[in-house]
């Protein structure tokens, strides 16, 4: 038999993780930095690039995109819903979400929602 793998971080260390972590995406937005890296996300929550790692991959089963992206694609939802996209493009409203190019906003949006962002608010308009 398998030897049970060890966790790389204590029960307390994920705990206060997942608790930095939450504070830096939900109140300061910290997923709207175009430029937000492994690195630069490690170094506001003050531990390594290893740990936030395994704390995503393992914890969360996501990598870093994944779930950053996550948290954009809600926020770009966020927005649509309270009806920006009839003053601004779709893709300022990415960019403003932490995207930083088409491409990679439509292909995690795609990913995240199974839809296209046109498609998406296509399907919202006619049910509401």
């Amino acid at each position: 038999t398998k030897p049970k793998e060890k966790n790389r971080l204590s029960e307390t260390e994920i705990e206060l993780l997942k608790t930095k972590l939450n504070h830096l995406l939900i109140n300061e937005q910290i997923f709207t930095t175009p430029d937000l890296s492994l690195k630069s996300l490690s170094e506001a929550l003050e531990t390594s690039s290893n740990n936030v790692s395994w704390l995503l991959n393992k914890v969360y089963k996501k990598t870093f995109y994944e779930y950053i992206n996550e948290f954009r694609v809600k926020a770009f939802l966020k927005k649509i819903e309270a009806q920006e996209h009839q003053s601004q493009t779709l893709l300022a409203i990415a960019l403003d979400v932490g995207f930083n190019s088409k491409s990679t906003f439509n292909k995690a949006f795609k990913t995240i929602t199974n839809n296209t962002p046109s498609n998406y608010i296509k399907q919202m308009n006619i049910a509401s």
